[in-house]
């Protein structure tokens, strides 16, 4: 069953909402959605990027120069406010590279049979996907339906075991509304990340890897050979990408 994960909105309204009258199950968005299926990860190359304006691909030749494009885009998608969301996905692609540059050994061996044909670096676009103001359907007695039926996350995840929703955590005492929220993310098994903002601020790589889930780790294991996150008609301005 595909879901539809609406993002990069602090709200999502009835009117953003497309209903097919023929077949109710039928949902999109009039703003940025992804489709995932269970069991299937979202990651930085399995498309439906969508970019205000087409990527410079001709600028952007290694692997390095297209995560820094992506950091910036992914950033942007947090809101020019949100700070700590900010500063998480800058952290985020940091843990990628350290990911990648811990795993030099075993990925080589594993492109060693292709010569030239790949390097090892290509294999960080597997990382999962951030969805900065993601939505998840998550209902509970008093909203059944859409809208009112998605709960908005600081930044989601999709892995192959399902979603994620990151909470930045800051000094503050935690509100009523705060509880319900999570509450109605763990009942969907949507589950929580806690980033404490002490953390993000300081930088500490040890503790920022430690407070990621397993599912984020080693994302280059099982993956099929490295491909990029960018489509050459979409860099093009023809397609979605």
């Amino acid at each position: 069953m595909t879901v539809i994960i609406p993002y990069n909105a602090d709200a999502v309204s009835d009117s953003q909402i497309v209903r097919d009258p023929g077949a109710p199950e039928a949902i999109s968005y009039r703003l940025p959605a992804v489709a995932v299926t269970p069991g299937l990860a979202l990651r930085l190359n399995s498309g439906q990027l969508e970019f205000g304006d087409p990527p410079p691909i001709a600028d952007m030749p290694e692997t390095g120069d297209q995560l820094a494009f992506l950091r910036g885009h992914f950033a942007r998608q947090c809101g020019v406010w949100n700070k700590h969301a900010r500063l998480f996905v800058d952290r985020y692609f940091d843990f990628v590279e350290r990911q990648i540059a811990g795993a030099i050994p075993e990925i080589s061996e594993l492109l060693a049979p292709f010569g030239e044909l790949y390097r090892p670096d290509q294999y960080a676009f597997g990382a999962l996907r951030p969805l900065p103001r993601a939505h998840f359907e998550a209902p509970d007695a008093a909203h059944r339906s859409l809208p009112g039926s998605l709960v908005r996350a600081e930044i989601g995840f999709w892995a192959a075991s399902g979603g994620y929703a990151v909470e930045l955590v800051g000094s503050n005492t935690r509100r009523v509304a705060d509880d319900v929220r999570r509450a109605r993310f763990e009942a969907a098994g949507i589950r929580i990340v806690e980033m404490p903002h002490g953390l993000l601020e300081t930088g500490d790589a040890v503790a920022f890897d430690r407070a990621l889930p397993d599912d984020f780790h080693a994302f280059w294991r099982g993956s099929a050979l490295p491909s990029g996150p960018f489509k050459v008609a979409a860099a093009l301005g023809r397609l979605p990408a």
